[in-house]
């Protein structure tokens, strides 16, 4: 059964290598490496890399949709657009050769509740008791939480697993929405369970006791993941990385 990702605010993820980063200082990229990004395409991408079938549905700017799914092309990664005025915003991610990433992520897209509509619609048909759907990254401009909150319960009541990996709901809007898994990192458990800071055992078991889903799934770095639901937790450990190139997608490939 193909899984369905959504990504309502997708960017082109551009990776600029330096060999040093200097604030307030003139710094020369030595080479810029562009990609199709947005959580639901990195998980699609992954998904797919490893021979499942996916479909990757996403809103993109006209002015510049074009060059974006050449990209998609380019990665075998099939997907299903719905096409809104402006232009795809970019994620600059500067990686120094002598210190961590800096990335800056431009906050300028914005679509309408016509296209969150639109793309509903598109999705229907494809919609499976049991399948998959994964909704991936931040909320755009141009549609309140409450619209997309509404069609995620309208997914989970049609009987598909839905998880999402998004920063822009509270603890109580999950429990509208009531999805089958949740992906947060370190940060994002920090702002859901914030009477628990730093504790992400302790975090996802309230986040399951109190319905803001059935399962967690919480990516935490070098120190692995943990999945929690009603009966217990599993630990994975992270494998050693010599030489990290990004940590660009890891959490959306440990969800794929």
């Amino acid at each position: 059964m193909t899984i369905l990702t959504v990504t309502l605010n997708p960017a082109f993820d551009l990776h600029g290598r330096l060999a040093h980063f200097a604030p307030e200082q003139e710094n020369y990229v030595s080479e810029m490496i562009r990609e199709a990004g947005g959580k639901g395409i990195n998980t699609a991408r992954a998904l797919a890399v490893n021979g499942e079938r996916t479909t990757a549905f996403m809103v993109l700017g006209n002015e510049n949709a074009a060059p974006f799914e050449m990209l998609l092309q380019r990665d075998g990664l099939r997907a299903r657009c719905v096409y809104v005025r402006g232009a795809v915003r970019e994620n600059i991610t500067l990686h120094p050769a002598d210190a961590p990433e800096t990335r800056i992520s431009l906050d300028t897209f914005a679509i309408t509740p016509d296209a969150l509509a639109e793309l509903e619609a598109m999705m229907q048909p494809e919609l499976r008791p049991g399948m998959w759907v994964a909704f991936g990254g931040r909320l755009p401009r141009g549609v309140t939480a409450q619209a997309v909150i509404g069609w995620l319960c309208r997914m989970v009541e049609s009987g598909v697993k839905l998880a999402v990996d998004s920063n822009s709901f509270t603890a109580a809007q999950l429990q509208q929405i009531h999805p089958t898994l949740i992906k947060p990192n370190a940060a994002e458990l920090n702002a859901l369970c914030p009477e628990q800071p730093d504790d992400p055992v302790a975090q996802a078991r309230q986040l399951v006791k109190c319905g803001a889903a059935k399962s967690v799934l919480a990516s935490l770095g070098a120190k692995g993941l943990w999945y929690t639901t009603a009966d217990g937790c599993l630990h994975a450990a992270a494998p050693a990385v010599a030489q990290p190139i990004s940590t660009i997608g890891a959490g959306d490939s440990a969800l794929a």
